[in-house]
């Protein structure tokens, strides 16, 4: 939640650096649930294969999504 903060705030002050610092975050925390494989752990239950990741605040997604269509 604190970058988000920071980032918003370097936003306004000093340009795109710590939103662009926001979607790097959020590109590994992806990258990194998406190399645990959670879902082929249920394979045999017939899971979809895909896991959802929650972000609590939706201003900081919004974020990330406006960066990431850059």
């Amino acid at each position: 939640m604190d970058i988000i903060i920071t980032s918003l705030q370097m936003m306004m002050k000093k340009g795109k650096t710590a939103a662009k610092k926001h979607l790097r975050s959020v590109r590994s925390h992806i990258q990194n649930l998406s190399s645990k494989s959670y879902h082929d752990g249920f394979n045999e239950f017939g899971s979809p294969d895909y896991v959802l990741m929650f972000m609590q605040v939706e201003p900081a997604y919004s974020l990330a999504q406006s960066l990431d269509s850059i």
